[in-house]
């Protein structure tokens, strides 16, 4: 158990981080940003505006021969149906990175989360091809130029 003496130093040290987060979030929004409220929705924006774009879903959509038409009701509640889908998977590999105590996601975060959670394992082979994509570009771009030219070498004489 802490003294008086011990908890005021915190309690100090709590109350200049509250100013600090609080002068930072007045600067966020000075600059134009907007902050989320408590229940996830963006102060300033109708919580049933869209993110995705629509034209887009709906070439998506139509990529499927079986689709001839869609209503644009359909196409609204498709668009909106993928972005709740897509913030549930972000917000579950953000709680895999947290869990293993990181700030910065990765594709291996996203790939966990559609491995083990049962609501996205309809994506797990798809991702899993993604992140071997992902991993091989990095690879790509992380070797020195030496290495690459030696490569290109290579492959010209085979």
């Amino acid at each position: 158990s802490l003294t008086d003496e011990e908890k005021d130093v915190y309690q100090q040290k709590a109350a200049q981080e509250r100013e600090r987060v609080a002068k930072e979030i007045e600067a966020y929004k000075a600059a134009g940003g907007v902050m989320e409220d408590e229940s996830g929705n963006t102060s300033g924006k109708d919580s049933n505006s869209l993110v995705f774009p629509l034209a887009r879903i709906k070439k998506i959509c139509k990529l499927d021969p079986e689709v001839r038409g869609m209503s644009k009701e359909a196409i609204l509640m498709i668009t909106k149906c993928a972005e709740l889908a897509t913030a549930k998977l972000g917000q579950e590999a953000v709680r895999v990175a947290q869990i293993q105590n990181r700030r910065k996601l990765l594709p291996e975060d996203v790939a966990h989360v559609c491995s083990h959670r049962e609501q996205f394992l309809f994506l797990k082979d798809d991702i899993k091809d993604l992140v071997k994509q992902a991993n091989l570009a990095h690879a790509d771009t992380a070797k020195p130029a030496t290495t690459k030219k030696a490569d290109a070498a290579r492959e010209a004489a085979a």
